[in-house]
């Protein structure tokens, strides 16, 4: 679920806690699961990319109900190559 959305600049950061994880897989490995998933949403979005051709970041942090840190990334227009390339 979505907590928070703030921006510092260029930087925009979106924060969210996590609530059933179950569908998602081993909780050790959780953010390797959340961080494909996000980057194909976030690149294939017409937006979100040309704002990265203007120096455009998206900040994604993640938490569990209780507060403990799950993981972050970050995607730029260089992550965004990656993650739509073959």
């Amino acid at each position: 679920m979505l907590v928070g959305v703030r921006a510092d600049g260029i930087r925009f950061f979106y924060d969210y806690t996590v609530n059933d994880v179950e569908d998602l897989g081993d909780q050790d490995t959780l953010i390797d699961v959340l961080h494909p998933m996000v980057a194909r949403n976030v690149c294939n979005r017409i937006d979100m990319v040309q704002a990265m051709g203007y120096g455009a970041h998206y900040i994604y942090s993640y938490r569990f109900e209780d507060g403990a840190e799950i993981g972050s990334f970050e995607l730029g227009e260089v992550a965004c190559l990656a993650a739509v390339s073959p």
